[in-house]
């Protein structure tokens, strides 16, 4: 981290020095930017001093915002911070509270919590008060958007506003009652309305607790603790997962670590399995969530049907399975995956009359002891699926035992922020991160105009867009607005990046398709939770 805050402090001194030494005449307009940048970065990688020298500043500014300034008088109005930045400058090293994020692990285990309702300024502080007990928040005021999360998120609790436009809490709630139920997802919902009939009603859908507006934080904090702590137990006591009816993660975990001993005690090979239906998010666009929830519980009978007694077949999240095959070598589990894959193709899936095509890809490797940890096997296999993925789908792949490299690109990145820090800082923090997980093509641009004059951006299959609110030139609402004019908007995730406080873009952001958005400063390790998170969706 300590280059980033380098990079920064370099940046302003070349800067101020060109405004202090080799201008005229400094406008407000350029002043305010280089403080809304300061503002967004210096906070997320450590400065907070720096941060809250700028704030103030940019308050000091709101009035005169068509001022011309001097040299001179822009050096006295700005010399706290000036003195910040040449402290710093004089320091050998800069230090942040606690460690490096560059290195922290992502904790897929956090809580997530999901809110809908439509008053936005009680959404952003629900957001920000709940962010700040560790837990993960996704915030919407779209209904459809809050469906859509989730089936896709599984969220460990769902806040649902009772009166909502055009609809209300209990027909959402009515849309998912079945997946709440198998997802043992807490819910609920809150009102300004706390009269007898109307907590009646919530708690008759499903709702397991009723909260009245103005929301007690204490309150609602402490019983989300309560939830996420019992919740906790129950997934940590049961090994199935509700949807499928197929051993979850969990039970994947300590099966192969129980294969793994068996090998090394006696050398009985074993294969692993990656499994992914094909097209999968297709069929939830055009066809339904509950489509897509059906053709989940099918396969998976399916596949427990027509298996072999001592093959394991587990959920390891959204439309991608993973099998154990014991005491079976890779040419054998080739043998046992394509006669399920040729059976299962056979299936007749239809949604009104219209009949859906339904297949599976597969990527299978031989387990021969070279790496120790399930994380390298299911790379391994992850790459041998991406190549039946790209020769067509439809097939099963073997994968090449003496190869470990990537085989391409899957998934495309794009940071588009007007910060060269920013910029930097996010693409290197993601290549780590999303290099570990899923194929990845990572690209910046300095702003709109250049990511749509890239070609990249329109010939790939799913995008993941981080996206800087405030830029020069076309800002980040046009961009926003722009790409959900794009064929085929769905293959695109965006997380927008928004300014502490303003409500009104976040609230636009939001109308236009925003998947999700985080204030400035933020944090590197909440950013790269978010984006885990959201390319689930993809890919």
């Amino acid at each position: 981290m300590n280059k980033y805050r380098d990079m920064l402090i370099a940046h302003l001194i070349r800067q101020l020095e060109i405004w202090f030494e080799e201008s005229e005449s400094i406008s407000a307009a350029e002043v305010h930017m280089l403080l809304h940048t300061v503002k967004g970065t210096a906070g997320t990688i450590g400065l907070s001093d720096l941060q809250e020298a700028a704030e103030l500043l940019m308050e000091k500014q709101k009035d005169i915002e068509d001022k011309w300034w001097a040299p001179a008088e822009l050096r006295t109005f700005m010399v706290d911070f000036v003195k910040i930045v040449y402290n710093y400058h004089n320091n050998e090293e800069l230090r942040m509270d606690g460690e490096d994020l560059s290195s922290a692990v992502i904790d897929k285990l956090k809580p997530l919590v999901l809110i809908l309702d439509d008053d936005i300024t009680l959404l952003m502080y629900l957001k920000e008060q709940l962010e700040q007990c560790g837990w993960v928040v996704v915030a919407t005021r779209s209904p459809d958007k809050a469906i859509s999360y989730f089936h896709n998120l599984n969220p460990d609790c769902f806040i649902i506003d009772y009166f909502l436009p055009h609809t209300n809490g209990l027909r959402v709630m009515e849309s998912i009652q079945d997946i709440i139920r198998k997802q043992l997802a807490s819910t609920i919902m809150i009102s300004v309305d706390n009269d007898r009939e109307t907590r009646l009603n919530a708690f008759r859908m499903g709702a397991d607790d009723f909260l009245h507006k103005p929301l007690d934080m204490e309150e609602l904090i402490i019983k989300l603790q309560r939830k996420f702590e019992k919740k906790r137990w129950i997934d940590q006591s049961l090994f199935i997962d509700e949807l499928t009816g197929a051993y979850n993660r969990k039970y994947l975990a300590d099966h192969y670590a129980k294969l793994q001993l068996e090998y090394e005690r006696s050398k009985k090979v074993f294969s692993l399995v990656v499994i992914d239906l094909d097209h999968f998010k297709q069929i939830n666009d055009v066809h339904g969530h509950l489509m897509g929830d059906y053709v989940l519980s099918q396969f998976a009978e399916y596949m427990k049907t027509n298996m072999r007694p001592t093959d394991v077949f587990t959920r390891y999240g959204g439309e991608e399975f993973v099998v154990l095959l014991d005491q079976t070598r890779g040419i054998e589990a080739m043998q046992v995956i394509e006669r399920l894959r040729k059976g299962f193709e056979r299936l007749v899936f239809t949604s009104n009359s219209e009949r859906i095509p339904v297949t599976f890809s597969a990527g299978i490797v031989e387990y021969s002891g070279e790496y120790a940890e399930m994380k390298d096997w299911l790379s391994r296999a992850d790459q041998a699926l991406y190549l039946a993925k790209r020769e067509g789908r439809n097939r099963a792949v073997m994968a090449d035992s003496n190869s470990m490299e990537l085989p391409g690109c899957v998934l495309r990145v794009a940071v588009i922020d007007d910060d060269p820090i920013v910029r930097t800082m996010l693409a290197e923090s993601l290549q780590s991160l999303l290099g570990q997980t899923k194929n990845a093509d990572i690209r910046t641009y300095r702003g709109g105009e250049s990511f749509f004059e890239d070609a990249w951006h329109t010939g790939g299959e799913s995008y993941l867009i981080v996206l800087d609110g405030m830029l020069q030139g076309m800002d980040g609402l046009e961009v926003l607005e722009r790409i959900r004019m794009i064929d085929k908007p769905s293959r695109y995730l965006v997380i927008m990046l928004t300014a502490r406080g303003s409500e009104d873009d976040i609230k636009k952001a939001l109308d236009l398709g925003a998947d999700d958005y985080m204030t400035k400063p933020f944090s590197l390790e909440e950013l790269e939770s978010r984006l885990i998170r959201l390319a689930g969706q993809l890919g």
